[in-house]
């Protein structure tokens, strides 16, 4: 399910803080303070995201992950865990499940009528967009 993308995010797949964060994902929720009730942290089945006002307030995040076995790395980005997303500028590299817009972030693993949807939301002009966002019909957060 496609996330929304603040000014700044963190994005990382849920497989990779399963399988290699301490403690998996009770580890993780603990250690970094994770909360998706928050608006500025989302999950869905296949990604975790921190969301912030600048991409550096994030940096803290990632060398943590880091240092925790995720992998993270500018010479080989298609094989990171984890992705920086600018809302202007798009994501710093390119891991190979990452897809987006200029809106939403998903993995390459989302269901294809919520790839479909997203597909579709950013191709809307800005009163119809506002429109739907008034009817809730486009959430920000994530896209169940």
């Amino acid at each position: 399910m496609p996330i929304w993308i603040d000014l700044g995010n963190l994005v990382i797949t849920r497989s990779a803080v399963t399988s290699k964060y301490p403690g998996g994902m009770h580890g993780f929720r603990t250690a970094m303070g994770f909360d998706p009730l928050g608006r500025a942290h989302q999950e869905d089945q296949e990604l975790l995201s921190f969301g912030a006002m600048e991409l550096e307030d994030l940096f803290g995040h990632l060398q943590h992950l880091r240092n925790a076995g995720l992998h993270y790395s500018d010479e080989h980005p298609e094989e990171n865990d984890m992705v920086l997303i600018a809302r202007y500028g798009g994501p710093v590299n390119l891991p190979r499940w990452l897809r987006y817009n200029s809106i939403y972030a998903w993995h390459m693993d989302c269901a294809a009528e919520k790839q479909a949807l997203v597909r579709s939301i950013v191709k809307l002009d800005v009163q119809e967009f506002l429109a739907r966002q008034e009817r809730n019909e486009i959430p920000i957060g994530t896209i169940y």
